[in-house]
């Protein structure tokens, strides 16, 4: 029980299963899940599921028709604790906090095959990427506030298909003036507010 640390000095990681077979990363002793750039041998290949009783911190992933599945504080124990998250690319992905005091924060966009459900957080950062599903597109369940943290005349996009609801939590911008957001669904949409100066 302890730190689980599979990014320092490490290059890539490489998931080797085959389709529907799962990769458990399990974190416990509230401390840190740090892992390197992630990617997939096969296509479709196996599901990548992490569990942190702490904070988690993912280079980047990319398992090609795979469920992406990470729980942030699982525990619930540990406080107000990070999820750090660069480029995500799965068929699904799930990402969620504990006791919605939790901070998710994504650097590098993320794009879903399927459903993205990005929950439970008091605060998630979104840098100026794009975040995609094909399917429900949720950043609003038991998330306390959305930050864009791009720069000037930056973009945030946000882009839901296959007549799905996109769902979005409160909006405001660290940066005045900061970026632009973007909101397309094939569906319906529900904001909360939004408050992103100029």
């Amino acid at each position: 029980m302890g730190e689980l640390d599979i990014q320092t000095g490490v290059t890539g990681i490489v998931l080797t299963g085959a389709d529907a077979s799962t990769v458990t990363v399990d974190g416990n002793g509230d401390a840190a899940v740090l892992l390197g750039a992630i990617t997939s041998t096969n296509n479709p290949g196996p599901d990548l599921t992490v569990n942190s009783e702490g904070g988690v911190t993912m280079t980047s992933a990319n398992i090609n028709t795979g469920t992406l599945t990470v729980a942030v504080d699982n525990g619930g124990v540990a406080g107000a604790v990070t999820g750090s998250f660069g480029s995500l690319t799965a068929v699904i992905v799930s990402i969620a906090g504990s006791a919605g005091n939790d901070t998710l924060t994504f650097t590098g966009g993320v794009a879903a095959g399927g459903s993205l459900d990005i929950n439970t957080a008091a605060t998630v950062n979104l840098a100026s990427q794009t975040y995609s599903a094909v399917g429900e597109l949720d950043i609003q369940t038991g998330v306390t506030g959305i930050v864009l943290t791009g720069a000037d005349a930056s973009t945030v996009i946000v882009d839901g298909n296959g007549d799905a609801a996109v769902l979005l939590g409160a909006i405001t911008s660290t940066n005045n003036p900061g970026p632009d957001l973007t909101v397309n669904s094939e569906g319906g949409v529900t904001m909360t507010s939004a408050n992103i100066n100029t």
